[in-house]
């Protein structure tokens, strides 16, 4: 079917009068003198710029004539224009260089990639100039209904041509323009840019391979800008469907950048991984994935210390919808890979959380009515496979064979946009055979092929997967050895964007300095087809992450996973607090690894996964969300209270963590019953003088105090800092000391039973803190961290006993000094500034 347009295509190949002259047996001809072209000088601003095709030449012809008696200047071209080729530099020029672009609309006109290309360049710009609106396009529609045109905008400003004679066409045509040139004589040249978006969590690798789809992009567009309606919150949903490897992300994440201008407010970006058949996607299944992206967006944002995220897994979506609120910005939300099981209740709480959002959404099910409109999206048409294909290496001029086998190509693929990018990448080899070679291996029923097309059949448009399968074999068997081992070392990652660093990190666990290799790896990966890359990050399809994991032997997995926690464990734990941030990056990844993210095989949780269990929970407790803290360090006690590796020192340990979690996650009596249980066992096994149970008595404490006992932690976080204060190994200035005197400060100002009580403790609990300060300071500098929370300490006291200007100075000293330590945009730092505006309202 394909090479059958492809012919076609061939006599329709002649865009905006561009004629591209034949001979029968197909070669260019001469012009004649008498042949009409005009050339113009494409620095001069031209009135129109007439688009057709070369079958519609003779009335485009007519026309010509008619705009130029009425005075319009008109850039027509009759240049000839190989096939496939993008616009010509001087055909670019002229379109900036004009007011308005006219279409002849005929049923010859789709056919035409030249002038599919125009349009998209003159629509573009005309969106731009006018802030949304196309008249500056003109479309003369001839024998075609108008639900037909393609892209829709073209619709918006139409003419007929029907029975009305050329000149009164042209006259109909010249009155428009005129209107136009007086509003605003501005050509399509002069149309702004917009800056870029922000992305939330972040944006993907780009999407280099992508080709075509202008007019997919613009029926995109037309569908988010359609009536919402009722069962859509308010604001439009456009299901994009296909099956793998056909760009469905690829399309939105471009859709998302070509019109930024549309989504000022952002884009957000949901990952689902709905169409993985080995993963669970049940409603509860789906609900956690959805939850976990949201928290993601919310670090992102730097929304947990700000809001306190806490017991219910919906919170993130409050927080979130409350600042989208707040902004009062358009934005883009797209969900991808959304299971095609979901039922249209749970659809809908995937849609973007206010009403100034629209919704993009991919899946490979079909949703019908839940959504404002379903695009089906299949492979590419020829000319831009062919294109995607060739665009690295060109077949040989005058080689036909060549040239025909080129064109073979994506037929045989499918047009599957996926294929075709490993099938170019596989012509970039240095002793690449040639196209014909190309197409006879990718045509193959080796058992290689077979086996790894067997695991991948249901993923793929049926009757491609062989040939597809083929080109993915051999591009990953052409990589060096670096590439290989970049893409193994992925395979045992989450399918979020992995940062190169820590690839590389494994890589050189698995085979020392092999890391020296990683760049090198990925450049080769890259122009394979098999990775993309965005900055220092990057990321692999999801169908060439499964076929890694099938070609990787299992004993290599198993030690590309020890490797990867490993390197995990060292990238996420210890890390300097200014970095806080940048650990969201890898934090994806850690389930993954151990093998607790679905599908990714049995789990080992021995104690190197231990350890990493805990500092991924450690790692969210400094990001400030609680939520996956507890989660972290829940998991991790189940893990290792079942294991009979686990000893009681280490589950005593895990319990008394899974109790701070609970605390900071605001569940205080969960907590106090795994801490008290903790301490208890503690005491038995180490004695009172350990720092394991002194460390699960202030915990103990602080939680007494959440739950208004001040005095029953007062009299612990005594015990406490007595038992470190006398210690040989302490003494009065030790760290553990003096964060116990922190703690004692804290409690003992709550304590109390009416205010000459209150005031009391106050001043004592004030003395406390200033020694606490005081010590912290010579022993560990005023930018230390205890120092800091004792200074905020002394602010809060003070604002407690009326004191709000001294209140006020000692919280902006604490904001000043987290601001430089931390960054601005910390918890901590962003606690300490709220504190100081408190007392400052209070002074007044």
């Amino acid at each position: 079917m394909w090479t059958a347009l492809f012919a076609v295509d061939r006599l329709l190949n002649c865009s905006t009068g561009r004629i591209h002259w034949r001979t029968p047996d197909g070669a260019p001809r001469r012009r004649s003198m008498s042949d009409h072209r005009a050339d113009q000088d494409v620095n001069e601003k031209y009135d129109v710029f007439l688009c057709y095709t070369w079958a519609d030449k003779q009335w485009c012809g007519e026309l010509l004539r008619a705009l130029n008696k009425l005075g319009l200047n008109v850039f027509h071209d009759d240049e000839k224009v190989e096939e496939g080729d993008e616009l010509a530099p001087r055909l670019r020029e002229a379109i900036d260089a004009a007011r308005t672009l006219v279409v002849l609309y005929t049923p010859n006109f789709p056919r035409s990639p030249h002038c599919r290309a125009e349009v998209h360049r003159a629509l573009s710009a005309a969106y731009r100039l006018e802030k949304g609106s196309t008249t500056r396009i003109i479309t003369v529609i001839s024998k075609v209904r108008p639900s037909d045109v393609r892209p829709r905008q073209l619709a918006a400003l139409k003419l007929w041509r029907g029975a009305a004679g050329v000149e009164e066409l042209a006259e109909r045509i010249a009155r428009r323009v005129g209107k136009i040139r007086a509003a605003d004589p501005r050509t399509f040249g002069a149309a702004p840019r917009y800056p870029q978006p922000g992305w939330f969590p972040m944006e993907l690798p780009g999407d280099g391979s992508f080709h075509g789809r202008s007019a997919e992009m613009w029926e995109l567009h037309e569908g988010l800008r359609a009536k919402s309606k009722d069962r859509d919150m308010g604001h439009p949903v456009v299901s994009v469907r296909g099956t793998g490897g056909q760009g469905k992300t690829a399309l939105c994440l471009q859709y998302a950048r070509f019109f930024p201008e549309d989504h000022p407010g952002g884009v957000f970006l949901v990952r689902l991984s709905g169409s993985d058949r080995r993963l669970p996607q049940d409603e509860a299944s789906v609900r956690t994935s959805f939850n976990e992206q949201l928290a993601r967006i919310g670090h992102s944002l730097g929304l947990a210390a700000q809001h306190g995220v806490r017991a219910r897994p919906s919170a993130w979506l409050d927080v979130i919808r409350g600042r989208l609120r707040d902004r009062k910005l358009p934005y883009l939300w797209i969900v991808d890979d959304v299971p095609s099981s979901v039922d249209r209740r749970l659809l809908e709480e995937l849609y973007a959380p206010t009403g100034d959002g629209k919704t993009l959404i991919t899946t490979r099910g079909r949703f019908g009515r839940l959504v404002s409109e379903e695009m089906e999206l299949g492979g590419l048409d020829g000319w831009a496979g062919l294109k995607l294909l060739t665009g690295r290496r060109p077949p040989p001029e005058g080689d036909r064979a060549e040239r025909r086998a080129a064109r073979s190509l994506p037929g045989l693929l499918g047009g599957h946009p996926l294929g075709l990018t490993l099938a170019a990448g596989l012509t970039t080899l240095p002793g690449f055979g040639g196209y014909a070679h190309l197409l006879g291996e990718l045509d193959s029923t080796e058992p290689d092929v077979l086996e790894l097309a067997a695991h991948l059949r249901n993923e793929l448009p049926a009757g491609y997967a062989l040939p597809f399968t083929a080109a993915l074999l051999r591009s990953f068997q052409s990589l060096t050895e670096p590439g290989r081992e970049l893409l193994a070392a992925a395979g045992v990652l989450g399918p979020d964007p992995i940062p190169l660093d820590l690839a590389a990190a494994i890589m050189d666990r698995v085979r020392p300095s092999a890391a020296a290799g990683a760049a090198d790896g990925l450049r080769h990966a890259h122009s394979r087809g098999l990775a993309e890359v965005r900055g220092d990050m990057f990321q692999v399809h999801a169908l060439t992450g499964r076929a890694v994991r099938v070609l990787a032997p299992g004993a290599a997995r198993s030690r590309l996973r020890d490797a990867a926690v490993s390197a995990l464990t060292d990238a996420v734990s210890g890390r300097d607090p200014i970095a806080h941030r940048s650990v969201v990056r890898l934090l994806p990844h850690v389930r993954a690894a151990i093998g607790m993210s679905p599908g990714m095989g049995e789990p080992d949780l021995g104690p190197d996964a231990w350890h990493l269990l805990t500092e991924e929970g450690r790692a969210y407790a400094r990001l400030g969300d609680s939520r996956a803290s507890l989660q972290a360090f829940h998991d991790l006690y189940e893990a290792c209270a079942s294991s009979p590796e686990c000893d009681e020192a280490s589950r005593l340990r895990m319990l008394g963590n899974l109790g701070s979690a609970y605390f900071h996650q605001g569940e205080y009596s969960a907590a106090e019953k795994a801490q008290a249980q903790a301490l208890e066992a503690a005491l038995a096994l180490f004695g009172r003088r350990h720092h394991v149970p002194l460390t699960l008595m202030s915990n103990l404490a602080n939680t007494h105090t959440a739950l208004d006992r001040p005095l029953v932690a007062r009299a612990l976080l005594t015990t406490v800092y007595l038992t470190y204060r006398d210690r040989r190994d302490g003494g009065k200035t030790a760290p553990e000391t003096l964060t116990a005197l922190n703690n004692l400060v804290i409690t003992v100002a709550q304590c109390g039973d009416d205010e000459p009580s209150r005031r009391f403790y106050r001043r004592v609990a004030l003395q406390y803190a200033r020694d606490a300060h005081g010590l912290w300071c010579r022993t560990r500098g005023p930018n230390a961290g205890g120092a800091l929370d004792a200074l905020n300490s002394i602010g809060g006291i003070l604002l407690a006993l009326g004191r709000a200007t001294d209140a006020a100075k000692a919280f902006g000293e604490v904001w000043k000094r987290r601001s430089a330590v931390l960054g601005e945009d910390h918890p901590d730092t962003i606690d300490a500034r709220q504190n100081m505006l408190v007392a400052r309202e209070a002074e007044e």
